[in-house]
């Protein structure tokens, strides 16, 4: 987790890992966000709801926000991931609703107006397919905020630009991978050592 004391965003990267010798298939990764915002302030847990799919499709965003007219000042929440959900559902949990009712999807329109107003969260489903022993599958994500929704999508598009590829598939964590490119400049210093070693005994060789 990367936590920016200036800034409206936080970046979540989630790594798993199959530790065991069988393979994993049928890999699945849920994340359930739930934003509540001026509560208590407006007395109930309502907010506008929609994914940011017509205006900004490219940063898989799932906004929560209130209007001026129901409390003072306006406050954009967003929920998004590098990787694109395999699928997503509005709704008030992922347990009561389960096999009851059709997932719930609504846009926020291009002005900005969302048409779902009420206590739901947002659900996020990937489906990663298999995992074999060793090997390990990522998904980056991003909480952020913002005071109108253009500063919100811009702040997720800026964190979001941050992860760095391989993503989705498999990679090194972190510590991985700054072990293994340690390693990598430790045999890049040795094969220059050794050059220049070679270099000096051939003219020495002349020389002599």
């Amino acid at each position: 987790m990367e936590i920016f004391s200036d800034k409206k965003y936080i970046k979540i990267e989630t790594y798993i890992t199959n530790t065991g010798t069988e393979i994993i298939a049928d890999l699945e990764y849920k994340r359930i966000v739930d934003w509540d915002i001026w509560y208590p302030l407006i007395g109930d847990y309502d907010n506008y709801w929609g994914m940011d799919d017509i205006r900004m499709p490219n940063l898989n965003l799932a906004v929560a926000f209130v209007k001026t007219t129901i409390a003072p000042g306006t406050v954009y929440i967003g929920f998004a991931s590098l990787e694109p959900p395999t699928d997503y559902d509005l709704d008030w949990d992922d347990y009561m609703s389960r096999g009851i009712a059709l997932p719930e999807k609504f846009s926020i329109r291009s002005d900005g107006a969302a048409p779902y107003l009420g206590d739901y969260c947002v659900v996020y489903d990937w489906f990663l397919g298999t995992l074999r022993p060793g090997e390990t599958k990522a998904i980056h994500m991003v909480y952020a905020a913002g005071d109108t929704l253009g500063e919100l999508e811009n702040n997720v598009e800026e964190a979001l630009s941050q992860y760095r590829l391989p993503v989705g598939g498999v990679v090194l964590p972190t510590e991985a991978f700054t072990l293994t490119t340690l390693h990598l400049l430790d045999i890049l210093l040795i094969a220059v050592a050794i050059a220049i070693i070679a270099t000096s005994i051939v003219l020495s060789m002349k020389n002599g």
